[in-house]
């Protein structure tokens, strides 16, 4: 069950990835965190009982990616879609950025047993077992099972709070792009409760700066 805190104390743990994502979207709006929690033991439902063998599991969080999991609108739409980088909004029907059908896979394997993580170069995003040696993945936002050393730059392991700063980079630089500039402000300053290095600690201040001048 989901239990997610206020952004910045959830920021300073180790939750899971659909966790601290619950808990980003509760900066921006209000959340009803029960029906995301019953929405995800529906899509956990769907590859229960999930395989033991990494391989299987992974064909089977494949197949639900195909069948359950829905794209999010694109900016050749005309609009600008944020609504699918919230992870309540895009289970609502709004279509889910492919990050967020990542997470959202990775969360409905951790409710069936399934140790699955986040693997990113920031631009492809990938769900991989932890427990599997050979290099497969499944690509978001298709559910093609691959092999992640075809996807150059390579891929790295994510965290939770990884996760949650590609998502504030990408909700940022969609309201930049249509002057939403006081919740681009938001974004600039949560970003500064996750728990980075001191390179990303000035690239973060040096972004926010960025935000505040342009609002004055």
């Amino acid at each position: 069950m989901l239990e997610p805190l206020p952004f910045a104390l959830a920021a300073t743990g180790c939750p899971p990835h659909a966790e601290l994502a619950v808990s980003m979207a509760g900066a921006f709006h209000d959340v009803d965190a029960a029906v995301v929690d019953h929405s995800l033991d529906l899509l956990a439902e769907q590859i229960a009982p999930a395989p033991s063998d990494p391989v299987n599991a992974l064909r089977a969080v494949a197949e639900l990616w195909r069948e359950e999991l829905l794209p999010g609108a694109t900016e050749e739409s005309g609009a600008v879609d944020l609504d699918c980088l919230f992870i309540d909004r895009a289970m609502c029907g709004a279509g889910a950025d492919p990050l967020i059908q990542a997470l959202l896979a990775i969360e409905a394997g951790r409710r069936c047993g399934v140790p699955l993580g986040l693997v990113s170069n920031g631009r492809d995003h990938c769900v991989a077992h932890t427990r599997l040696e050979e290099p497969l993945v499944v690509r978001s936002p298709t559910g093609q099972l691959c092999d992640g050393r075809t996807l150059p730059p390579v891929l790295s392991w994510r965290c939770a709070h990884e996760a949650c700063g590609l998502l504030l980079d990408e909700m940022e630089r969609r309201l930049l792009r249509c002057n939403g500039l006081d919740q681009a402000l938001r974004c600039a300053e949560l970003r500064l409760h996750l728990p980075i290095d001191d390179k990303s600690l000035e690239q973060a201040q040096t972004k926010l700066a960025g935000v505040r001048a342009r609002l004055n």
